[in-house]
């Protein structure tokens, strides 16, 4: 029985000490706040929101225009991975390929078309667009 119990203790404690590395995406770039939107299909698409107190959720809007989305955690990161929570499954951390900047020239990229002077960001070698 303590041999369980300091094995899930010293699993906890390894699991706490690598995800407080990770830090809220507002205190690292002020420039992730906002809503980001990437589209699968000319009417589909997926949406990040990104709060200023690093707070937020993601959206999946389908074709017959049915929503379902996750809750509302911090978003964080750790070198150039960005987590939906603290806690995020494979499903919830993106790589960052281009951190949000400004589009010099126009951007056509399969459903995202980005017009200059628009923010956008690259994840997962996805274009996401701030659509606020």
């Amino acid at each position: 029985m303590k041999k369980t119990v300091s094995f899930f203790f010293i699993f906890a404690l390894s699991i706490l000490t690598v995800s407080c590395k990770k830090e809220p995406v507002i205190d690292f770039d002020e420039n992730f706040e906002g809503s980001w939107r990437h589209y699968r299909t000319d009417v589909t698409y997926t949406e990040f929101y990104i709060q200023s107190d690093s707070k937020g959720e993601i959206e999946y809007i389908e074709e017959n225009g049915k929503s379902s989305g996750t809750f509302s955690v911090k978003w964080l990161i750790k070198g150039n991975k960005l987590y939906h929570g603290w806690f995020a499954t494979k499903h919830s951390v993106y790589v960052i390929d281009k951190y949000p900047t400004i589009a010099e020239t126009e951007i056509n990229n399969n459903f995202d078309f980005i017009p200059i002077g628009k923010s956008y960001m690259i994840l997962d070698g996805e274009y996401y667009v701030r659509s606020n």
